[in-house]
């Protein structure tokens, strides 16, 4: 996957990822890596009802498989605007 240069080519990546049944968790952790405002939005939902976990997400791989591809892509789509 070519790196994109800017935030909003990464959100429109996440976006067409969000369609593609082949993509991968890591493709989606790649993305996310490059852009700090969604990773902490990612958190800050994984981590909002302490009820779903005994101890606050601090690992990104496991707050995007928790959360699933959807929302992470709502989570990004909330940012670009």
């Amino acid at each position: 996957m070519r790196t994109p240069a800017h935030p909003t080519q990464d959100l429109q990546a996440l976006t067409s990822m969000a369609h593609d049944v082949n993509c991968s968790p890591r493709e989606w952790l790649a993305v996310v890596n490059r852009l700090p405002q969604l990773q902490r939005r990612i958190l800050q939902a994984i981590n909002a009802n302490r009820a779903t976990a005994p101890r606050p997400f601090t690992s990104m791989p496991q707050a995007i498989v928790n959360l699933g591809f959807n929302t992470v892509r709502n989570l990004a789509r909330m940012i670009d605007r």
